[in-house]
């Protein structure tokens, strides 16, 4: 199983497969916000189905204003069929950054 990330903002959606690589959101229709996600694994990155793998997710927001993120978490067979094992919906405050163990 490999994991993935889908972050939203008000004007679109990104998806990016991998580990410790930042997702950009895209810009807010109000104004530009940034919101990085870097996924960092905290062991195997190849697990077989039924065994639980492990990571850690800094969702930051390098901004001058608060800005409300959804982060959905995915993992992703070999066939490429992703099933969401976890969801994070908040508000980062400006240059603040949320900080997620996830397994």
């Amino acid at each position: 199983m490999r994991f993935r990330s889908a972050i939203g903002a008000a004007s679109g959606m990104l998806v990016l497969l991998g580990a410790a690589v930042p997702l950009l959101a895209a810009p807010q229709a109000l104004g530009a916000t940034t919101a990085v996600v870097v996924m960092t694994p905290k062991g195997a990155t190849t697990v077989p189905q039924g065994v639980p793998f492990r990571l850690h997710a800094a969702i930051n927001n390098s901004a001058s204003q608060a800005a409300h993120i959804d982060v959905t978490f995915s993992v992703q067979s070999s066939a490429g069929e992703a099933v969401a094992f976890n969801r994070w919906d908040g508000a980062i405050p400006a240059n603040g950054t949320q900080n997620l163990d996830l397994s």
